[in-house]
């Protein structure tokens, strides 16, 4: 039986994607799904960072072409379609279904457990949570829905595992419900009724709607955990029941009478092994979610450190899959065109422009990076930050022209079942990120890299005042365009380019970190720290570096990040409901979380690590920078910047520095210890060593009390939050270094998300830079040698 499709969701607006890089001289396809006529061209962005403007260039190749409204639909949702149902005509005289179950909503839609149903006329059997969090039974002869053969049994209880068995037996003539090994009431059945599995295909964690239409669509999917899933062609007795509710999920049953068994051991990838003998494998539509153990399974008594819970030699995690309503990673449009990009074009940011509505007033834009074409070296090597691009694609499908959330709430409690249900049954396309669980709570985990990304538009914000801050694209945009005034030898390449070419940064002198490069995965970091003892030399213009871990799916489309709260109450940018048993990641099973519990802290690498953000009222006050140490070489060669120790610098206007949102200090400094008492990190935590030769360059510091607002919250080295308060007289928010390795090579960190920004506008950050790639190695090309 060929699996019926998931219930398409049309949008309206305009939404598009495409590659995420480009080498100059290939093909960049655009996805686009429009409910309006529209007209679409690549762009090389121009000099303006704040709007479109004339500087951004069509290119020759790529000019505005009309388009016709095309609406490309999305189909959400997780579940497993079995390919091989049972016989559709074949008597079943005895079943039973089986599983555990731990929902996420007991409201809203209904939601399939182990289905072969489609209603209203291919209705087989099935186990159900209905609108009002019952369980459901119904046993069929595989044709018209019949109410009278549909049994309803208690409530189940959100975010709690129960196991739920329906049993039919025709040599009584009833089915009957069994929840946590009890009895939940059985059920006549009509004289001479046969039970028939019927055409529909067979499923967990949905069902179909439609039978008898020219498209029955695949619906009602799970918002729950599921584990052990099984079919058998046998009646289970009461003790046989009570058995398998005491074993929790962590035994298989007996071979005999099985007509399918998933025990869910993969723990990554689409397919699940069926062990019954017959082949019933499944596959995983829409991805779903790994690695959250089983009913047995007890996340929040996984101790955080010390670091070597090892989950694989954990007898008593089990194993169970996370599905959900709104899963969805991949889009899977139509290429709507294709441009060939020209062989000479220039690195940088472009864009797909899209313009629509009104005399096509109305823009959105496509980012993407461009770079050198393939094999070619560069001096400077300029890394994108795109994977943080995506861990805040909030809104991927926000109605176009709605305005934009211009900032995200970490850590916001999860809607009231009330609220969860009522945005579940409007029907509302997806809208999570790792800032946002799914519609019905389950924490965010991964992200799909082939969705829209209207948080990667050039000109997003994400603070509207006067300061117009951006921590994404925008921010990055300013040393690309200084690179190319100074007339420096550049390319650029992306983060998915670093995680997946180990061989990328033989081809540049000087690798430079830009912008908010919050999300970085294993082999992006060991790719560095190879560059680095090789010689290599590393600019860090970032803030909040090296953060998280990610890591990525066999096809480079999926993103993982496992972002768990590390003490009670309080997220860290993590998910309400994850678990420090969760944290595992499904792609490479490694610990995730943030980086430097996960084996790569950033401080051994670039010297530095993150200490804290400000709150978003803080954005108008961004700091600046104060000479520690003006005999720096820095600071005086080639270019004599003229700074006093004391003086201020890394302006991006008058009165306002680049220094805010998220910054990074050394180890060494007492401020990462802070928490009393600052001698006792937490039980079994590894204690950081400051590595040698870090020369500090400059520091921001902030008034506590002061008239400008709340202080900002900080955290030490632990994650433990705290908030100074007077009489200490400062907060240091970011210091800038220069290391040179005792493993070899050398890094410049500027230590904030703003760093580049100020490159803009500031003429001793300017001149620094210059003296930073001068001391790498690298000076600018001249305008009639090329060199």
């Amino acid at each position: 039986m060929a699996q019926e499709p998931l219930k398409p969701f049309t949008l309206e607006g305009v939404y598009a994607y495409a590659e995420k890089s480009i080498y100059a001289g290939e093909t960049v396809s655009l996805r686009v799904s429009s409910s309006v006529p529209y007209s679409m061209a690549v762009v090389r962005l121009g000099t303006d960072t704040d709007q479109p403007s004339s500087t951004d260039t069509p290119l020759p190749q790529c000019q505005f072409q009309d388009f016709p409204a095309v609406p490309q639909p999305i189909t959400p949702g997780s579940y497993v379609n079995v390919e091989q149902q049972l016989p559709p005509q074949d008597e079943l005289k005895e079943l039973t279904l089986e599983c555990w179950v731990s929902p996420w909503r007991v409201s809203g839609d209904w939601q399939g457990l182990i289905t072969q149903y489609t209603f209203d006329g291919a209705c087989g059997f099935g186990l159900f949570i209905d609108d009002n969090g019952c369980v459901n039974f119904y046993v069929g002869d595989g044709g018209q829905f019949q109410p009278a053969w549909l049994h309803t049994g208690p409530t189940l209880l959100p975010l709690n595992w129960a196991h739920v068995v329906g049993v039919w037996d025709s040599s009584t003539g009833t089915a009957s419900l069994w929840v946590n090994g009890a009895p939940s009431g059985s059920w006549s059945m009509p004289a001479g009724f046969q039970l028939k599995p019927g055409t529909a295909p067979l499923r967990l964690g949905a069902y179909g709607n439609g039978a008898g239409s020219s498209t029955p669509y695949t619906q009602y999917c799970l918002d729950g955990d599921i584990a052990m899933p099984v079919i058998y062609g046998i009646a289970l007795t009461p003790a046989q029941i009570a058995q398998r509710f005491s074993e929790k999920g962590l035994q298989a049953p007996e071979p005999d009478g099985l007509l399918g068994c998933w025990p869910l051991t993969e723990e990554r990838g689409d397919r699940l092994a069926d062990i019954s003998g017959f082949k019933r494998d499944g596959q995983i539509i829409n991805h779903a979610t790994w690695m959250i153990g089983g009913p047995s399974f007890d996340g929040a008594g996984v101790a955080r450190f010390p670091l070597d819970y090892d989950p694989a030699q954990d007898a008593t995690r089990g194993h169970g899959l996370r599905l959900a309503s709104d899963d969805l990673y991949d889009c899977g449009w139509d290429v709507t065109t294709a441009y060939t990009i020209p062989a000479d074009a220039s690195p940088g940011i472009y864009a797909g422009r899209i313009l629509y509505g009104d005399d096509f007033q109305s823009v959105y834009d496509v980012s993407f990076a461009v770079r050198k074409p393939r094999g070619s070296k560069s001096d400077v090597l300029v890394l994108c930050s795109s994977n943080t691009w995506f861990a805040y694609n909030m809104q991927p499908f926000q109605e176009t022209g709605e305005q934009m959330a211009p900032t995200l709430q970490r850590g916001a409690p999860l809607p009231s079942p009330a609220a969860a249900a009522a945005r579940a049954s409007a029907s509302q396309p997806p809208a999570y990120c790792f800032y946002q669980n799914h519609q019905a709570g389950q924490p965010t985990y991964f992200v799909g890299l082939n969705m829209p990304c209207p948080y990667a538009q050039p000109y997003e914000l994400f603070a509207t005042n006067n300061l117009n801050y951006s921590h994404l694209v925008r921010a990055e945009r300013f040393l690309h365009l200084w690179l190319e005034s100074q007339l420096y030898d550049f390319d650029l390449a992306t983060d998915l380019d670093l995680n997946s070419d180990p061989q990328l940064l033989d081809n540049c002198r000087v690798l430079v970190i830009n912008g908010h490069s919050e999300y970085w995965s294993a082999p992006s970091y060991e790719n560095v720290e190879a560059f680095l003892n090789k010689g290599g030399r590393v600019a860090v213009l970032s803030g909040n570096t090296m953060f998280w871990r990610v890591s990525f799916d066999p096809t480079g489309t999926v993103m993982e990040c496992r972002k768990v709260p590390y003490y009670p109450g309080e997220c860290l940018g993590g998910r309400q409901f994850a678990s420090i048993g969760e944290m595992w990641h499904s792609d490479d099973f490694q610990r995730g979380g943030v980086m430097r519990e996960a084996g790569y802290p950033a401080y051994l690498l670039i010297g530095m690590e993150c200490a804290g953000w400000f709150d978003d009222a803080y954005t108008q006050n961004f700091g600046v920078y104060q000479c520690s140490d003006a005999d720096a070489p820095l600071f005086n060669t080639p270019l004599k910047t003229g700074l006093k120790t004391g003086d201020s610098f890394g302006y991006v206007q008058s009165g306002v520095g680049a220094v805010g949102h998220e910054y990074d200090i050394r180890v060494s400094n007492p401020q990462m210890f802070a928490v009393p008492p600052a001698s006792t990190p937490p039980a079994g935590a590894p204690i950081p060593s400051a590595p040698p030769g870090v020369k500090l360059l400059a520091q921001s510091l902030r008034p506590v009390d002061t008239d400008q607002g709340p202080c900002p919250t900080v955290f030490d080295y632990f994650l433990r939050w705290y908030s100074p308060i007077p009489p200490s007289p400062t907060l240091l928010l970011a210091e800038m270094i220069y290391w040179e390795r005792p493993a070899g090579g050398a890094v410049f960190h500027a230590g904030a998300i703003g760093s580049g920004w100020s490159l803009s506008y500031d003429p001793v950050m300017q001149k620094l830079m210059s003296n930073v790639l001068s001391n790498f190695g690298v000076s600018p090309r001249t305008a009639r040698t090329g060199r």
